[in-house]
């Protein structure tokens, strides 16, 4: 059972609204954050290329039910310059395009009907570094410091009124 503050952020989450929420070890972060998981599961009826749930560790990725944010990007520890991340997603993107395109090409399947076949293009998407950022609706960061990097500011809390 959650918390009433719990479930006004719950609640916040269900009405589409960015939240963060932080707390001290054993505070129910993660008990929340499962349930705001199993909410988005729901929503997105089970097709997990809407969101992604993503932990500044492994085992923190492991207790919540995602991988980490580097993992889930493909970028592995992600210390090369941004360029040259930008071009290993680039190229493993590529890479899935042409075994695509090989695998049409077994299967007999001509070029031209290619972009009417959207469920093996959506397929193929959702396996490739680059198609996960496309598709992805939700991304569920469980540490503010990833925040702080990519926007150079914390997000604003949310409030009662």
């Amino acid at each position: 059972m959650l918390s009433d503050e719990q479930q006004f952020v719950l609640d916040m989450v269900k009405q589409k609204r960015n939240v963060f929420f932080t707390g001290s070890a054993g505070t129910g972060k993660s008990t929340l954050l499962k349930e705001i998981i199993g909410w988005c599961t729901k929503e997105a009826k089970g097709n997990t290329t809407k969101f992604a749930v993503t932990a500044s560790t492994g085992i923190a990725g492991v207790n919540i039910g995602g991988s980490t944010l580097h993992s889930w990007a493909g970028i592995g520890l992600g210390k090369e310059p941004v360029k040259q991340l930008l071009d290993v997603m680039w190229r493993q993107y590529w890479i899935m395009k042409d075994k695509e395109k090989e695998r049409r090409r077994r299967l007999g399947i001509p070029e031209e009907l290619a972009d009417e076949d959207n469920s093996d293009e959506h397929r193929e998407e959702a396996l490739t570094v680059v198609g996960r950022w496309k598709l992805v609706e939700t991304l569920i960061v469980d540490e503010s410091v990833y925040m702080e990097r990519l926007s150079g500011t914390y997000s604003t809390r949310a409030t009662r009124e």
